[in-house]
């Protein structure tokens, strides 16, 4: 995969993460609820090619009506912790750069 491909994927989760809140969660399947704030990041997703492109996950599924994204991931090869992570770019966007590696280092 070409870097850029990368980090093209990492952004847009990075962009929609922010306005979004967990639901609900169980190790191998989170669903996010989008804010208004984020529809527009949101319906900008593609969603198959992030899970196509994203080593552990699995499957995504976006839905507008419900205004939420539910993501099918490998528990052992995303550590459930890393989105408990990730909910926190909303309230301190200063651990994005961290968040940001972290995802990165999903391909190595």
């Amino acid at each position: 995969m070409m870097k850029n491909s990368k980090e093209s994927v990492v952004h847009d989760l990075l962009r929609l993460l922010p306005h979004a809140d967990i639901e609900h969660h169980i190790p191998g399947r989170i669903r996010l609820k989008v804010r208004p704030s984020g529809f527009g990041a949101a319906l900008n997703m593609d969603s198959a090619r992030f899970a196509r492109a994203v080593p552990g996950i699995e499957r995504v599924r976006t839905s507008v009506l419900a205004r939420s994204v539910v993501i099918e991931y490998d528990k052992q090869k995303i550590v459930p912790d890393l989105w408990e992570k990730l909910k926190a770019l909303g309230t301190d966007p200063a651990e994005a750069e961290e968040i940001r590696r972290m995802l990165l280092a999903l391909w190595d």
